[in-house]
């Protein structure tokens, strides 16, 4: 009686030992891995963007290739990198039709300026008239363009990005600045 006793606590052991890792597995899969991205970017039109660490920051989710949160800057304010379509339209401006996004080592999508709002970064915009016509959008990567756009490397993302004539080009990295991702975090 006692080997058999023996015999299903080992059986046991091993089958709820395997059930547990399989848990600890699937919950290690489904669990974002995130980097932060920082530095400054520069705009000739609108001066010097930020990408700092404030509790809304950028940040790229590793796993969808997702660009979510905001920079700032002192002339536009809130940029965010995960902005909704457009409310009207229920698209964005162009192709890529999706927000900032980083695929393969490109960065596709759309950006936009909160400013063009009138509360908050998404709904209703401002009138036409105190927008100027600008609505505020920023292509991150543009295929058909003479530009290469915005890549991410290791760890500095380079290239620029096109904010319209109200933010013009946006450089992401220069000989005395760069935006950056840094190590992996969950």
């Amino acid at each position: 009686m006692k080997k058999y006793c023996i015999l299903i606590t080992f059986v046991c052991t091993l089958i709820l030992g395997g059930w547990f890792a399989g848990v600890d597995k699937t919950e290690a899969q489904t669990t974002p891995q995130i980097q932060n991205i920082s530095g400054w970017a520069w705009s000739s039109n609108v001066g010097w963007i930020a990408f700092g660490s404030w509790p809304n920051r950028v940040r790229l989710e590793t796993a969808t290739g997702n660009i979510l949160g905001y920079a700032w800057n002192n002339n536009i304010g809130w940029i965010r990198f995960d902005p909704p379509p457009d409310i009207t339209t229920g698209t964005y401006p162009g192709l890529p039709d999706n927000s900032s996004k980083v695929v393969g080592i490109n960065v596709t999508g759309w950006a936009r300026a909160c400013s063009v709002f009138l509360t908050g970064c998404s709904g209703a915009l401002k009138s036409d008239i105190q927008l100027g016509g600008w609505d505020g959008w920023i292509k991150m990567f543009d295929a058909s363009s003479w530009s290469p756009g915005v890549t991410k490397g290791i760890p500095n993302f380079s290239g620029k990005a096109w904010g319209s004539d109200v933010v013009g080009w946006i450089d992401f990295c220069g000989s005395n600045f760069c935006v950056s991702a840094d190590s992996l975090t969950v």
